[in-house]
């Protein structure tokens, strides 16, 4: 009686010999890594029948231990053969949280004997990452024995050589097609080679208002986990722009298509007491299909591992690699107290909500997770950031990052919080930049950090690079407006007024209240002369608290311009009669007025009390309002001590 592996299996147009250990599609042989093939061998014999992860794993590496990747992989290699063979038929179904069903009918063929004339030759097959020659071990790609050559060659044996490198020729296509680095521009769903995907905002399925933070803070989370697999393969679309897609009701097909997404991951979640359930599922933008669903029923503390698993199902799922590095922060993750961590996530929900109230509350909160743990570096990461962005009210940025970097070196947060406290506490350009690509080579995908250091390189000079570092960071965060502010300002750093002019009126799309859009838009509109249209964009941009150089300034020197000197000094005496004033934002005036000797004075004095610090002088070496200036030599005295250093 034939033994199962020596049986030949016919489904759709395909053959497989199990004695040959080849796959035919009519009468042409399929290439097929070894492992490949014992995956779809085992799959054929229980055709119609769920095989779970488990078995098939058994019967592929029988009494070896192989990471799940591995039949993830010969899957992938499997559904690429097969659909790209006949059509985009759906052979291998995956059944979550199960396992995997070969869902073709599938006969017995009668075996017929091979050719012994025909000489049997190995080639080198990928798929399995292993490189196969051309021994005499069983593990072979085979050409066809004779009843299985097409009737174009009548009367000839096929050249055993030109059909491998046939062979080889196809997989390098189907490689260079799904793996070959793709152009910038987001092409379904794939941005510099790779594809993207998006959280959108979890549901709070509680009802309960109070765990709105818990949602918020999931998602956020799971967008740091994805975006910390494997960023050469996955890139994750920011938070800021998936926001605004809460409680949505537009077809996933339409979001995937706005943010240039191949994959979205959406779901909801609830806490009961000490319970935690999790509801989350993958779907594939292209046809709204799902790929993957799965519910978490956890205590509270399991929250962290119930990311980390949704994290690897993803990967699982869309065929990403975990590197090294993403399995060790999963490990370091799970030692966090989940009261600590309970705690951080509230801060970093009041964090995002920008507002003097939302600052007071992140700090709190952060406070609270260190008096909970006080080895939890993400918490000092977070004071770091909440001090840089709320006047240095909640301590010394420098403190917080040096300890969080301490404490875990491979946290790109605490790089990035490090690097902007090191230029704006010290002006410390070159300690700044390195903790930048320290943390951008940690995590490609930080858009603050992306960001961050995209602003930096607009003040040092070097606008082509911060163009490129916005316009990447832009890619990750489309609809975050701070982000096309500061490339509005870039282009307008380096005269390009025109391109300038198309992130900034984005922003003000988005958020017409935003202060800052209107005023670089009206800085622009004021260099090139047109005062009319700039004094409208200064009279848009309203006096937050946090917003230093407001519409005020703007206007001053915008009178000056306009020959209206006597209003520029009315305003002047009003802004130094008041709460401080940045000396650059006083010089920026006194230089309108043509008083260059007194702006450089300004410029030169001892720089007040924090929230101000010699940092806000960096702002007078690449604003084009500066210009006439910056050749005199009182103005080079001036900016010596933060000048940054030459290249």
């Amino acid at each position: 009686m034939s033994q199962p592996g020596s049986k030949i299996y016919a489904f759709g147009d395909f053959r497989l010999n199990g004695a040959e250990r080849a796959l035919y599609r009519q009468n042409q042989l399929i290439a097929l890594t070894p492992k490949a093939f014992d995956t779809l061998l085992a799959l054929i014999r229980h055709a119609g029948h769920v095989v779970s992860k488990e078995d098939l794993m058994q019967q592929v590496w029988p009494n070896t231990f192989v990471e799940e990747g591995n039949l993830n992989v010969h899957i992938f290699a499997l559904r690429k053969v097969l659909a790209e063979a006949d059509g985009n038929q759906i052979f291998i179904e995956t059944i979550p949280r199960r396992g995997y069903r070969f869902r073709a009918e599938v006969q017995e063929l009668c075996e017929k004997p091979a050719d012994p004339h025909i000489h049997r030759r190995a080639i080198h097959v990928a798929g399995d990452g292993q490189d196969r020659t051309s021994s005499d071990s069983q593990e072979r790609v085979f050409v066809p024995p004779r009843e299985f050559v097409s009737a174009a060659w009548p009367g000839r044996r096929l050249n055993a050589r030109i059909l491998a490198l046939s062979a080889l020729l196809v997989i390098a296509a189907v490689l260079a097609i799904n793996y070959w680095p793709r152009p910038v521009q987001q092409v379904n769903g794939a941005s510099n080679g790779r594809f993207l995907i998006g959280v959108l905002p979890f549901a709070n399925l509680s009802g309960d208002a109070a765990q709105d933070y818990l949602a918020d803070g999931l998602t956020e989370e799971l967008i740091t986990e994805l975006g910390r697999l494997n960023p050469r393969q996955l890139g994750v679309i920011a938070r800021t722009s998936m926001m605004p897609y809460r409680g949505t009701s537009k077809p996933v097909r339409e979001i995937a298509k706005e943010l240039g997404l191949r994959y979205v991951l959406e779901g909801g979640v609830v806490r009961v007491g000490s319970r935690l359930r999790v509801t989350v599922k993958l779907i594939q933008a292209s046809d709204q299909s799902q790929l993957w669903a799965s519910e978490y029923d956890r205590d509270f503390g399991d929250i962290i591992e119930v990311q980390s698993e949704v994290a690897r199902a993803v990967a699982r799922e869309t065929f990403v690699h975990f590197t090294p590095e993403t399995q060790r922060r999963q490990e370091l993750a799970k030692t966090v107290s989940p009261q600590a961590y309970d705690a951080y996530l509230k801060g970093r929900v009041y964090w995002w909500m920008r507002t003097e109230a939302g600052y007071q509350q992140a700090r709190a909160h952060f406070e609270e997770a260190l008096r909970i743990d006080p080895n939890f570096a993400r918490a000092y990461s977070g004071l770091a950031d909440t001090s840089l962005v709320y006047g240095l009210r909640a301590g010394d940025p420098r403190v917080y990052a040096r300890k969080a970097v301490e404490l875990d070196d491979t946290l790109a947060e605490a790089h990035a919080s490090l690097a902007m406290a090191a230029l704006t506490m010290d002006v410390d350009w070159v300690t700044a930049e390195a903790h930048f690509h320290r943390s951008l080579e940690i995590d490609p995908y930080y858009v603050t950090a992306r960001h961050w250091y995209g602003f930096m390189l607009a003040y040092w000079g070097r606008e082509a690079e911060a163009i490129e570092q916005l316009e990447r960071a832009r890619e990750t965060d489309p609809f975050n407006i701070v982000i096309l502010t500061d490339l509005g300002r870039a282009f307008f750093f380096a005269l390009q007024y025109d391109r300038a002019k198309e992130p900034l009126l984005k922003a003000v799309s988005l958020d017409p209240k935003f202060p800052w859009s209107h005023y670089w838009l009206g800085r622009i509109f004021e260099e090139q002369g047109q005062f009319q249209q700039a004094f409208s964009q200064y009279l848009l941009a309203d006096d937050r608290p946090l917003s230093v150089m407001n519409k005020d300034v703007a206007t001053a020197c915008l009178y000056a311009k306009m020959g209206q000197p006597q209003k520029t000094r009315e305003i002047l005496r009003r802004l130094e009669s008041g709460p401080t004033i940045l000396p650059s934002n006083r010089a920026l005036i006194y230089v309108a007025l043509g008083q260059k000797e007194r702006a450089c004075q300004i410029l030169s004095e001892p720089t007040p009390k924090p929230p101000i610090t010699s940092a806000h002088t960096v702002y007078a070496i690449a604003d084009p309002g500066f210009a006439s200036l910056r050749t005199d030599p009182c103005f080079q005295a001036a900016i010596a001590k933060v000048a940054p250093p030459t290249r």
